[in-house]
């Protein structure tokens, strides 16, 4: 397998991904008519991970969240965590609530949206955190506030992890080892 630094960061991702949109309970979701069941999902994550690819996609919109859950289950399963990297994608709700701020990118649902994330995808740090629509609503600025505050947040020992799982793995390390471990508004992949 051939592998990528991810834009400026030191992650090296496989030029391969596997897009999880497919994964998922299919009595869930708006996709549901061609989504595969836990089985048939971690068979693939497990061949994909036997030919190297380390990179995996998903939503916390997939299947209502269940993609995001199939895949955690199957790494635990299959890879060693600090081996892959898990980009996942916020903005849409899990499809569990339609109340206010369970979807859009203010403060409290971008922090309400990576804990169930963690939760569902059974780890304590998200590698890549994509933004996925443009939120009309809510000012960029208090967007990229409260990404910029994840960033930072994940580096002081004790101050978010105290209310959340959000990447305790990293709480107490270096700032510039918190940007290898990326959240982003956008990624481009650069070729060696």
């Amino acid at each position: 397998m051939e592998y990528l630094k991810l834009g400026q960061t030191g992650l090296e991702v496989s030029k391969l991904c596997v897009g999880c949109m497919s994964f998922g309970d299919v009595s869930k979701g708006f996709h549901s008519g061609w989504l595969l069941d836990e089985v048939a999902s971690q068979k693939i994550i497990k061949k994909a991970l036997d030919v190297g690819i380390n990179f995996f996609d998903t939503a916390n919109s997939y299947a209502e969240g269940t993609s995001e859950e199939y895949l955690g289950r199957a790494l635990k399963a299959f890879a060693n965590r600090d081996e892959v990297v898990i980009a996942t994608k916020i903005f849409f709700g899990d499809g569990h609530s339609d109340s206010p701020n369970t979807k859009g990118l203010s403060r409290k649902a971008i922090f309400n949206h990576v804990d169930a994330s963690l939760k569902r995808l059974g780890t304590d740090y998200i590698d890549i955190l994509y933004i996925h629509r443009w939120d009309y609503d809510t000012p960029i600025e208090e967007t990229m506030a409260v990404l910029n505050d994840l960033v930072r947040l994940l580096c002081m020992p004790g101050s978010f992890k105290k209310h959340s799982m959000w990447l305790k793995k990293m709480a107490g390390q270096d700032f510039q080892l918190c940007k290898i471990t990326t959240i982003c508004f956008t990624a481009k992949m650069s070729e060696k």
